[in-house]
């Protein structure tokens, strides 16, 4: 429970399950109605919780990495080009934000740093 009081219990997998799928759609949607929810540290945050419980319950589940070329991948970098103050953040900071608009999927440290070469890239030819 949190400190405000409130809180989310949820019992059933089958619910938690679509709870992970509409988080996912919801951060990476082709056409999103709100931008600002793939880039949120706090839904990134509640996405790595989702699938973190579903990992605790399903045997064998692993966090799946995101790989270049995916559509999340692909989203997220289209958002990450799109931040207006992209350019003025550290370079640690620009990569907490790529953990976040690729959350929930794990990024190894390799694809993190071409990611980020990538939004580079594409900022300076934009």
């Amino acid at each position: 429970m949190t400190s405000s009081g409130l809180a989310l219990i949820i019992d059933d997998l089958s619910e938690l399950i679509a709870l992970d799928k509409a988080l996912r759609e919801a951060k990476f949607s082709d056409a999103p109605e709100d931008p600002a929810v793939a880039a949120s540290p706090i839904v990134a945050s509640l996405s790595r919780r989702v699938d973190d419980a579903i990992g605790s319950r399903v045997p064998g589940h692993s966090k799946t990495m995101v790989e270049p070329g995916r559509r999340e991948w692909i989203v997220s970098l289209r958002t990450a080009i799109g931040m207006v103050h992209w350019s003025t953040w550290s370079t640690d900071k620009q990569a907490q934000v790529a953990v976040d608009l690729l959350s929930p999927y794990g990024v190894s440290e390799e694809n993190l740093a071409l990611f980020l070469s990538q939004v580079d890239a594409a900022r300076q030819d934009g």
